[in-house]
């Protein structure tokens, strides 16, 4: 299955295309995640290999006619399902075990994809699916982010938030934290940039994502209107919600089509995500904020896309 999109005028880019394209703007973040820690780029590639193969099978076998070689596999062209692993491994703490983003992989084609009819068919973010069910099904293993050395020492996700609202601006930008977090938000608008620059993506929703968490946050924290502001810029950086907002909430299948749906779309997600975060269940919820606002989308274009009741005679 492929599928088109077109922005403005332009020439609408196949989803070949578009997928190599996202690929290609990750390559910053994977440069910085291999400076923090080389083994971290495994989750990725094993996220990737698992998520290709499943793809490959998935589709074979729904293709495969009585007359066809059922052995003779054929590799997906779209490469969808390396765009879905690379995301999904990405969002993986360095010290999970392999079998992590093998079962990741696996369950977010088959269970976030394929089950709805493949490509261009699923109503959820695949690779938002598959991370969900890790964290549910294996939240140590999750929220185990040691690996990362110079930033956290043995301790959790959620404490790293912790830590970063606990410390003074003054503080956090003489931790480690500070220039370790900066890299990897710095990373992640540079291959936004370029998507942008390429016409893979529009700057709304990315920019929705983050104004409505700044404001949700500064809303929830209490304290001066200045310091209440920079401490939830200061969140925003520490968490997922700048990679997030450009390569996670931008997805052209599981988001609204219409432009004022993408922008309630995107701060919906923002807004979430500061809510879960405060009430400090889960370590940082965007995923959540993420699937959640995926099940209004549709009823957002729909609203959107409704005619304006004519007056009677």
């Amino acid at each position: 299955m492929a599928y088109q999109i077109i922005q403005d005028n332009q020439t609408p880019h196949t989803t070949k295309e578009i997928m190599m394209k996202v690929i290609l703007a990750t390559i910053p973040l994977l440069a910085v995640m291999a400076w923090l820690n080389p083994l971290w780029l495994i989750q990725p590639l094993v996220a990737a290999a698992a998520a290709y193969i499943t793809e490959m099978l998935f589709e074979h076998f729904r293709s495969t006619t009585p007359k066809q070689d059922r052995f003779a596999l054929k590799a997906p062209t779209d490469h969808s399902a390396l765009v879905t692993g690379v995301l999904l491994g990405i969002c993986l703490p360095p010290e999970a075990p392999l079998w992590i983003p093998v079962i990741g992989g696996i369950f977010s084609i088959a269970f976030g994809k394929q089950v709805y009819g493949g490509l261009g068919a699923n109503p959820f973010n695949p690779a938002m699916v598959a991370y969900v069910m890790l964290l549910l099904g294996f939240p140590t293993s999750m929220t185990d982010w040691s690996g990362l050395t110079g930033v956290i020492d043995g301790v959790s996700q959620a404490t790293l938030l912790d830590r970063s609202q606990e410390l003074s601006r003054s503080e956090w930008a003489q931790s480690p934290l500070f220039s370790q977090t900066i890299a990897l938000a710095i990373a992640a608008l540079i291959g936004g940039l370029w998507l942008w620059q390429q016409k893979i993506i529009k700057a709304r929703i990315p920019v929705a994502v983050i104004l409505g968490f700044v404001v949700m946050q500064w809303y929830l924290l209490e304290g001066s209107l200045v310091a209440t502001l920079g401490l939830s810029l200061q969140d925003c950086l520490v968490g997922a919600v700048v990679f997030g907002a450009i390569f996670i909430a931008t997805d052209p299948v599981s988001a609204p089509q219409h432009p004022k749906s993408q922008i309630l779309f995107g701060i919906g997600i923002g807004v979430l995500t500061a809510i879960i975060r405060d009430g400090q269940q889960y370590p940082d919820g965007f995923a959540f904020a993420v699937l959640l606002m995926n099940i209004a989308g549709p009823s957002l274009d729909r609203i959107m896309n409704m005619k304006p009741r004519e007056p009677k005679a």
